[in-house]
């Protein structure tokens, strides 16, 4: 039960590292120039939500020790993660829109210098 249990949280880990690198992900895509928009990227936290409900009912039935075996702490640690994850998603896509719009309205350095002014 306790490897089924890690193969969850595996995977549940995936998808909170995930949340970190999607600001990132974002700031990079090039503007569509139809729409004059850039893409977007589905979170899904209905996917977080199952693994984790699946993950405390696992380690509700199974038995041992160890801290995976015990509910109320795959609990916080799971929602822990998850809140972090999604904390950072939002501080992190405000700071990257930020660079994004400095980034598009700065005159670009290798761009020739304007004509004096008559």
């Amino acid at each position: 039960m306790s490897i089924l249990i890690w193969c969850v949280l595996g995977v549940l880990a995936l998808k909170v590292i995930w949340n970190f690198g999607v600001p990132y992900a974002l700031m990079s895509k090039p503007i569509d120039l139809k729409t004059g928009k850039r893409g977007g990227v589905s979170l899904s936290l209905s996917t977080e939500l199952f693994l984790l409900i699946l993950a405390v009912g696992l380690s509700w039935f199974s038995n041992g020790d160890s801290l995976i075996n015990r509910p109320l702490a795959v609990l916080i640690y799971g929602g822990g993660a998850i809140l972090l994850s999604y904390l950072h998603f939002f501080i992190g896509g405000m700071i990257c829109n930020w660079f994004v719009a400095r980034r598009d309205v700065s005159p670009r350095s290798d761009a020739p210098p304007s004509p004096p002014k008559v």
